[in-house]
């Protein structure tokens, strides 16, 4: 018996070959769990999967070949793929691979000296409406221009590493769910949970926040106040005086800060690199909540193998404010289950 899968990682591939008639069929998403495993698909990784699923390391390797985003060879810890396709071409996309070279001193296909970046060129990566795009790992970003590409490489430098945190239970609510989405895309080592709360994937569409950023330019948060309070609020909360509290904070915050939270919204998808993740996760939604519906939060987190879905009734987008008792019972029953000592 081959054994390079870790302890909890096979009984992770053992529990994904159960979900199919044939073992075979488990082939695409053992190799996404031997690359969250070790960062690419190693010799002794498509050894074991073969064992696994009866298939020879031959076929495990001519399956994820025929797919971009396995790697049989080492990566730096962000990958960045850069689309040079028509749409792409045409405004802008190898200028802007150009550029990533020149920023990070490698040429396409390779990997800084540090290991933290490898640069792709890679062909269409279904954005064409906004180009030019590209992926930091598997992380969509839309319409990037030279100077954010730089943000966003600075950006990523590891903050985590220098304060030294090697480790967390990551709770993320509305926006932050989706940056703990992102996370732990990228540095899975350092999230042991996740709690997903009232957040998707994917949350509206572009057009549909570049709607909200317009009307915010023209006319401040107050132009969206009433809308936004309808969807983050059930009807018997609105009817509270706690609304007033809620609604001042939402309209005395600066309008840059709302716009650029919009347009990070707009521009992210995690439907893909979430697939991906392999660990224990909790997802909670309020039945009232008007901004991530309690089915967008139970689709999400349904694309994580064995994660959990709780729906508090009677709350909204914050559940945590209208039903804090309810929140907090869930969320410590889940941190005590996956092994955090809440009495520390």
């Amino acid at each position: 018996m081959i054994e390079h899968f870790s302890t909890a990682n096979l009984a992770t591939a053992h529990e994904i070959i159960g979900r199919y008639p044939k073992p075979k069929s488990a082939l695409i998403p053992l190799l996404h769990l031997a690359q969250e495993q070790d960062g690419w698909v190693t010799d002794e990784a498509m050894r074991q999967i073969a064992e696994l699923t009866a298939t020879t390391p031959a076929e495990v390797k001519g399956t994820g070949s025929f797919y971009e985003m396995f790697k049989f060879h080492p990566v730096g810890k962000y990958m960045v793929n850069v689309c040079t396709n028509l749409s792409c071409q045409l405004l802008g996309g190898e200028e802007l691979l150009a550029h990533a070279e020149e920023k990070l001193g490698v040429k396409a296909g390779g990997t800084t000296a540090d290991g933290m970046f490898t640069v792709e060129d890679v062909e269409c990566i279904a954005a064409c409406t906004e180009a030019p795009a590209l992926q930091v790992n598997y992380r969509f970003r839309h319409r990037i221009t030279i100077g954010e590409f730089d943000d966003l490489i600075d950006d990523m430098v590891a903050l985590w590493d220098h304060l030294g945190i090697d480790q967390t239970y990551y709770v993320g609510l509305s926006i932050g769910g989706m940056i703990a989405q992102g996370l732990a895309a990228k540095r899975l080592d350092l999230v042991h949970a996740l709690v997903l709360s009232n957040t998707g994937a994917k949350i509206g569409t572009s057009q549909l926040w570049q709607g909200r950023i317009k009307a915010v330019e023209q006319g401040g948060i107050e132009a969206l106040e009433s809308a936004i309070m309808e969807r983050w609020f059930s009807a018997e909360f609105r009817a509270t005086p706690q609304l007033d509290l809620w609604r001042n904070m939402l309209i005395r915050q600066p309008r840059e800060g709302y716009i650029g939270c919009s347009a990070a919204i707009a521009g992210s998808d995690f439907l893909a690199p979430t697939s991906g993740l392999r660990l224990p996760c909790l997802g909670i939604a309020g039945s009232e909540d008007g901004s991530t519906p309690p089915d967008l939060v139970r689709e999400t987190i349904s694309l994580i193998p064995g994660a959990q879905f709780q729906l508090i009734k009677k709350a909204g987008h914050l559940p945590c404010v209208e039903q804090p008792e309810v929140y907090a019972k869930i969320l410590l029953k889940f941190l005590q289950d996956v092994g955090y000592a809440t009495d520390n």
